[in-house]
């Protein structure tokens, strides 16, 4: 039976609501061992949050820091999530699922998508990521925020990964075929891969674009599955897409039609949501 850990960043202290949020999330992943990450100076932080959540639910849960500028902004988190050695502070589990503050479990499923050998299982992603152009057109899955990571696989890419910086001479070898070229010619010989690695990208991109690309066995969900494990944007277009079933979780729920989650959202949750979508404090 696969392992998993629960993993939750922490930037800053959390609202009540969002405290009982990260509460109900680790009600519904019973079971599994959950993890409180952030900077090296948000220890007191984690730890006060770690024995709250615990003396509340008799959890078990841990805390784990990294460098502080892996929590001060979007790049540092980007990075951090790049690198091989967030993964390596996981090894002892064959899965880790990144649950952020703004992400909801629907449904206790974790189990069930452990077995399906994915390395890497987000939500689906349209054309226009967060401005989704209509007629809506699958993209790829993506999505970090709530995101299943297979550890073995992760490290494998890492092994195996020549990562080359994004210049103008690599550019045009990428869009004359020359880098494709290379890693058919490697795949006959061995398992390293080139990926083109851009500074300014997210690693929710990199990992479900340019190293599912190079990586066969690096395997991704096709964005109709995907979106039985997790909405964020569009999730009225999903929720009709998957038959009017509710997805193992979301994320982003208070940016992306936030009314659909109101309307939908299990009874238990809805205060949450509207807790923490402030322009629905008065609808019901």
């Amino acid at each position: 039976m696969s392992s998993c850990s629960i993993i939750i960043p922490i930037y800053r202290p959390l609202s009540p609501a969002e405290f009982d949020l990260v509460r109900h999330n680790l009600r519904m992943l019973r079971g599994f061992p959950a993890v409180l990450i952030g900077g090296h100076g948000q220890f007191a932080l984690l730890s006060e949050l770690r024995d709250a959540l615990g003396a509340a639910d008799d959890a078990e849960i841990t805390v784990e820091t990294f460098e502080d500028r892996c929590f001060r902004d979007v790049s540092g988190y980007n990075s951090l999530l790049s690198e091989p050695d967030f993964y390596e502070r996981f090894v002892s589990s064959d899965y880790i699922l990144i649950c952020q503050h703004d992400a909801i479990i629907l449904k206790p499923t974790l189990r069930e998508w452990l077995g399906k050998g994915y390395a890497f299982v987000g939500s689906p992603m349209f054309e226009g990521y967060g401005e989704p152009r209509r007629p809506l057109q699958f993209l790829q899955t993506l999505n970090g925020g709530l995101s299943l990571r297979h550890i073995p696989s992760t490290l494998s890419v890492f092994r195996n990964a020549v990562f080359l910086p994004r210049s103008l001479g690599i550019r045009v070898a990428g869009k004359v075929g020359i880098i494709s070229a290379v890693n058919w010619a490697l795949s006959l010989i061995g398992t390293q891969r080139v990926v083109v690695r851009r500074k300014v990208l997210n690693e929710d991109v990199l990992w479900t674009r340019d190293i599912a690309a190079a990586f066969p066995m690096y395997r991704i969900p096709s964005p109709e599955i995907a979106a039985s494990f997790a909405f964020e944007v569009c999730p009225a277009d999903l929720f009709a897409r998957t038959g009017r079933q509710l997805p193992f979780g979301c994320h982003a729920f208070e940016r992306y039609d936030p009314d659909f989650w109101l309307a939908h959202a299990p009874s238990e949750v809805v205060r949450l949501v509207r807790a923490l979508t402030p322009a629905n404090a008065d609808k019901d």
